[in-house]
């Protein structure tokens, strides 16, 4: 009998990805209305997270795990190490991003800016390297094209094919809600984070702020990690960890910058 993929799965995979592709483009047409120069802070967001996350990062976890090739096997490097890795490449691109802009613009809406395109390009590059490649992998396997895809894979792949190909037929849909919750979840947070750096950028904390950057982007990461590592085995209490920190953390920055008498720079 040939898989099939129910309908609502496919329809909340589809809202996934337009929760992760859409929401970053409306807040990026929110700040830039009325105001030259945002389009280049949301391209220099972007620019840092490519750079940090996707190149510097990954140059870093080739080197690692080329010199320690069984760091996965102990749980509790591994996720030391990736949670920290995370945070310090992340962090210090923000950090040199917003150095740079601020010498031309110093008004918190860089910092927001920066937030929007620095998360913003991360959900945009899930939303459709991931995100949109199950949904076609969805969209095929109901098209009867389930075998030609396993034909088109090596033997030695063909079994993992099968297995994420019987994931999409399986899970429950309201699974495939989730990828698109955690862009949103995670666009927020990276705001916060610039604002933070923002803050320690033009002299509102001090400099060590940036050191408290890099260790709430390490914790942040841990639930996910430890999903990763299947210590959590639940996508949905992954995403209410994740939420739930976020939410403390937005709290704790939306405090510090009232005390400071900085107002919310999107023009309503």
């Amino acid at each position: 009998m040939q898989q099939t993929v129910p309908m609502l799965s496919i329809g909340l995979m589809a809202l996934s990805v337009v929760l992760a592709i859409g929401t970053p483009i409306v807040l990026a047409v929110l700040c830039c209305r009325g105001r030259k120069g945002t389009f280049t802070e949301i391209m220099v967001g972007a620019a840092g997270f490519f750079v940090g996350a996707l190149v510097l990062e990954q140059f870093c976890h080739a080197l690692v795990f080329r010199f320690f090739p069984n760091l996965a096997q102990n749980p509790v490097a591994y996720c030391l190490y990736a949670c920290l890795a995370a945070g310090f490449f992340e962090e210090t691109a923000r950090l040199v991003g917003l150095n740079w802009l601020c010498k031309q613009d110093s008004s918190p809406m860089a910092g927001l800016a920066y937030g929007v395109g620095h998360g913003g390009f991360e959900a945009i590059n899930i939303g459709f390297g991931g995100l949109m490649s199950n949904l076609s992998l969805m969209m095929m396997i109901n098209g009867g094209q389930a075998a030609s895809l396993l034909e088109s894979v090596s033997e030695e792949q063909r079994q993992a094919a099968q297995a994420q190909l019987d994931a999409l037929c399986t899970s429950q849909p309201i699974t495939f809600l989730a990828g698109g919750v955690e862009r949103v979840i995670t666009l927020v947070f990276h705001i916060a984070l610039s604002m933070i750096v923002w803050m320690v950028v033009t002299g509102r904390i001090p400099r060590w702020g940036y050191f408290v950057a890099v260790g709430i982007h390490a914790l942040a990461d841990v639930a996910a990690v430890l999903y990763q590592l299947h210590f959590i085995t639940s996508v949905w209490l992954t995403e209410a960890l994740i939420f739930v920190f976020t939410a403390v953390v937005c709290y704790g920055v939306v405090q510090m910058l009232k005390k400071q008498g900085v107002a919310c720079p999107i023009k309503r």
